[in-house]
């Protein structure tokens, strides 16, 4: 599983255990935009709402190292590396969520309330869920 978001990520298990995931070495997946200066307040630029464009530094689907892509483990069970897709899995924020329609290995942090931990403060701490792509169905 790679983290392509700018920060880390914290998995809540169904255990209570939490899996902790650094950024990816390679940097953050990313969305174009663009977006016009409608006005200003206070010499602060108001813009418009943003266009989302492509987006960059989301690699192509690749088979996972540990199951050679057949979403089964050596031990004949699902694979947990590759979420039995037989692909990496790649985290990314729920921008880059919205603009990976139909990938099977893209998936998101659940901030919803079912998704979310949240801390006293109700800073985000950890999420319970993740979120598929755009049009992915079981």
């Amino acid at each position: 599983m790679r983290n392509l978001t700018p920060h880390a990520l914290v998995l809540r298990l169904s255990t209570g255990e939490d899996v902790n995931l650094p950024p990816d070495a390679m940097g953050p997946a990313r969305v174009v935009s663009t977006s016009e200066v409608l006005d200003r307040c206070c010499d602060v630029p108001i813009v418009t709402s943003p266009v989302w464009g492509d987006v960059t530094g989301l690699p192509e689907p690749s088979a996972c190292a540990f199951c050679e892509g057949s979403g089964v483990a050596a031990c004949g069970t699902a694979c947990d590396d590759c979420l039995t897709t037989g692909l990496v899995p790649l985290l990314v924020s729920s921008i880059v969520l919205g603009q990976c329609q139909g990938r099977r290995d893209v998936y998101g942090p659940d901030t919803s309330p079912a998704g979310a931990v949240r801390d006293e403060k109700g800073q985000i701490v950890a999420v319970r869920r993740l979120v598929a792509a755009p049009g992915v169905t079981s």
